[in-house]
């Protein structure tokens, strides 16, 4: 993963403008892909000239978003997008090479353990209250969405369940409810040690936003989830982090009179 040699979709690009394709947004969310809202995240905190490309039809390819064009290349992969970005616009977020590997695995634990334990919550769970939110985000007649609310609850379905049973396993609601915790208090307990600040400090690193994206979508999410009971009862140090950072870079959190500007075609 990493640079594509796909045919540019921004044919007059502008030097050092950063164009973001991404999940169309929805009303209560920046992005309903944690790995879509880490990089426009990223881009809004170091304040790198971008314009977003809502779209349901550009992907990268192996079929994904986010997807970036800068200078006439394409990035794909949120890490390798943020990491491209970081050299091309010399971007230090970590103080030294020990921080930066500890960033780095708190950002990989939560890319790819804790995204796939609360996969399950989201989607697995919730596969037509999930269609629900993603195809409000879009324009189309009501006939279209309810065809493609059939389609699409059986299609990410499947693939929940094949990204959960191949990474984690399908295991009893318990055993899930324990892994998710133990995610939850690891996050809880080294936000603790820096009340009122980040991961190492008062400065926002990618470590940071990883984590931030993956469970702000959890804690606003439009519908009752366990994750979400568990981060507004029990883990109030994660329940601030998630708002601090959102108080910071998503004023603009909420889209209180949203309109969808992508059709369900595109």
């Amino acid at each position: 993963m990493g640079k594509s040699g796909g045919t540019l979709h921004v044919k007059e690009w502008k030097e050092d403008v950063v164009y973001l394709f991404q999940f169309p947004r929805i009303k209560e969310l920046p992005n309903i892909s944690p790995f879509c809202l880490k990089v426009e995240s990223f881009l809004r905190l170091h304040g790198i000239k971008h314009e977003v490309k809502e779209t349901n039809k550009v992907r990268t390819r192996q079929g994904l978003l986010p997807m970036i064009e800068l200078n006439g290349r394409q990035i794909e992969d949120s890490g390798a997008i943020i990491s491209h970005l970081r050299k091309h616009f010399n971007i230090q977020d970590y103080s030294d090479e020990k921080e930066a590997a500890q960033g780095r695995a708190i950002a990989k634990a939560c890319d790819y353990y804790t995204f796939n334990v609360t996969y399950k919550y989201k989607l697995l769970d919730n596969p037509k209250k999930m269609v629900a939110v993603i195809l409000a985000a879009v324009k189309g007649s009501g006939f279209v969405k309810s065809i493609a609310s059939v389609f699409l609850t059986k299609n990410l379905s499947g693939k929940a369940k094949n990204r959960i049973g191949s990474s984690i396993g399908i295991w009893p609601d318990g055993t899930h409810e324990e892994m998710l915790r133990e995610d939850l208090r690891m996050y809880e307990s080294l936000l603790k040690n820096f009340a009122g600040h980040n991961f190492f400090g008062d400065k926002i690193t990618e470590a940071d936003l990883t984590v931030w994206s993956h469970l702000a979508i959890l804690l606003y999410l439009p519908y009752d989830i366990l994750p979400k009971k568990l981060l507004q009862e029990e883990f109030p140090h994660t329940k601030s982090f998630i708002e601090r950072i959102r108080e910071k870079l998503w004023p603009d959190f909420v889209h209180e009179n949203f309109e969808p500007t992508v059709t369900i075609s595109h």
